[in-house]
């Protein structure tokens, strides 16, 4: 790839970037006005062959909930290549150069939705967890409370932002997007040719609820409600917003929603009616791994201190990734550090989905990806890294 430079996305850019991701993605081609931008140009890592626009990353700077509290985190959207120039390497090479900048701008997590899990798999991304839509019959949605007013809201509406805030946190690998995101999202709304509509649910006067949403065919009534954001400040708010979209029962045969299967089981009498209808799984990658560790929260009353022997065949920005760590968690807090004698030995990929609390380390140590890791030090990783990572948020 000698003839390939990598930089920053030229601002001049924006019409080829549109047009490679029409030629990569499919579907018809999008060109917003720049205030549409989810991602600035100097966030977007670009490939050029001469000065043409041959591939692309985007670095989204967001965080993401881990152990109950927010790390900062690179969420990884866009990755482009032009057709004439893939099985070349360069896909790889984009993402390397991505994870540098990543490890400068100080992100020590990065999240995906992969196309094809193996490309990030070999370059220290894991399945952690999974983003889902699923189909509610209107009738099966919640009662109104009678406490919340609901009012129309224009798409950029910062509350919309405080309130989804407000419902992730806490919530392991729920995502926290910029600002820049929901009014960039906002934005296609408003160019979009498809009606979207969103609505503000007030407690005395103060933003407790948010859904936005659009309609789609349905088989068995006039139309679907396909909800992209139903929120609540808390769970009286959160079932508010379920039972404003049920209202339309009388038009509105089902209504689609990405919230968590496990959070909907909280809010729906009546869950084996309900059908998951698409699904994608998310990854995570630990970009700086002792700053990943100083980030997230820990159990407060755990006291323990582990010996990793961490493998990883990638061998690119973050190589440093590998080799012998003791980890030591007390008081709610935990540091890495370098050294140790490396008892305990695991994938830099297996440890990504540890850290999201997506795997029980006794299953990992029975399928012999947690080696020589002894009953205590199996029980110490449970209770460290506990979770049950979700997210309701697509980028």
């Amino acid at each position: 790839m000698a003839d390939i430079a990598l930089r920053t996305l030229d601002p001049g850019d924006l019409e080829a970037l549109f047009d490679l991701r029409a030629h990569a993605f499919g579907g018809p081609r999008q060109s917003f006005d720049e205030d549409a931008l989810v991602v600035p140009c100097e966030g977007t890592v670009a490939a050029y062959q001469g000065d043409r626009l041959v591939g692309t990353v985007s670095v989204i700077d967001m965080h993401q909930w881990f152990g109950g509290r927010a790390v900062s985190c690179g969420g990884v959207a866009g990755v482009t290549v032009a057709p004439d120039q893939r099985r070349r390497g360069l896909a790889r090479a984009l993402l390397d150069e991505a994870v540098r900048h990543m490890h400068e701008k100080g992100q020590s997590v990065s999240s995906l939705y992969p196309t094809t899990a193996s490309l990030y798999r070999s370059l220290g991304w894991e399945v952690a967890g999974g983003w889902a839509r699923t189909a509610i019959a209107s009738a099966d949605l919640p009662a109104p409370s009678g406490e919340v007013d609901w009012a129309p809201a224009a798409h950029t509406d910062p509350a919309l932002a405080k309130v989804y805030e407000a419902c992730a946190q806490g919530r392991d690998g729920w995502i926290v997007p910029p600002r820049r995101w929901w009014h960039a999202h906002g934005r296609r709304r408003e160019l979009a040719s498809r009606p979207a509509w969103s609505w503000i649910g007030r407690r005395q006067g103060q933003p407790v609820s948010a859904v936005v949403y659009h309609h789609a065919s349905s088989e068995r009534a006039m139309v679907d409600i396909e909800a992209d954001l139903v929120v609540g400040a808390d769970g009286d708010a959160l079932g508010d917003a379920l039972s404003f979209l049920g209202a339309s029962g009388t038009t509105v045969d089902r209504v689609r929603t990405s919230l968590p299967p496990g959070l909907l089981r909280l809010h729906v009498e009546e869950p084996s009616r309900t059908k998951v209808v698409e699904d994608w799984p998310w990854m995570v990658r630990l970009i700086d791994l002792p700053a990943a560790i100083t980030a997230r929260d820990w159990p407060a009353g755990l006291t323990a201190t582990v010996s990793l022997d961490v493998h990883s065949p990638y061998r690119g920005a973050d190589s440093a990734t590998a080799g012998r760590w003791v980890l030591q968690v007390a008081d709610g807090t935990a540091q890495l550090t370098a050294g140790g004698d490396g008892t305990t030995g695991v994938t830099a990929c297996d440890l990504a989905r540890l850290y999201a609390g997506a795997v029980d380390p006794a299953a990992l140590a029975a399928a012999g990806r947690l080696t020589g890791a002894d009953d205590r030090t199996v029980s110490s990783l449970r209770a460290a890294f506990a979770g049950d990572p979700s997210s309701p948020f697509f980028f």
